[in-house]
């Protein structure tokens, strides 16, 4: 894999399991694996001889985005919990002020 480009692409949600499948390999076009710990898309994928690599979660007590909205939301330390690009860019958007605005 070392030698192959890999690519990051965001996926909209769909009503349909299939319909999302297939709004993937629109938006993608070629593939030959793909990574998730969600049976559901393991399975799916699996149905159309796709690769799925399981990536282990580690620490899944502190790291998880339940855990950094809770902090952010109660006012409690969560920059430790998440990459610094990423603690800059919740910062940049209030991100602390927007969770509590929809709880």
């Amino acid at each position: 894999m070392n030698d192959k480009a890999i690519k990051i692409v965001p996926i909209t949600d769909a009503k349909d399991h299939l319909e999302w499948v297939k709004s993937i390999n629109n938006t993608i076009g070629d593939y030959n694996v793909i990574f998730t710990n969600d049976e559901l898309t393991e399975k799916l994928f699996k149905k159309q001889n796709v690769e799925v690599i399981n990536v282990p979660l580690l620490d899944r007590e502190e790291l998880s985005g339940t855990e950094v909205r809770k902090r952010l939301e109660l006012d409690k330390d969560w920059q430790d919990l998440v990459m610094p690009i990423v603690a800059e860019y919740l910062v940049k958007i209030n991100a602390s002020d927007r969770i509590k605005s929809i709880i």
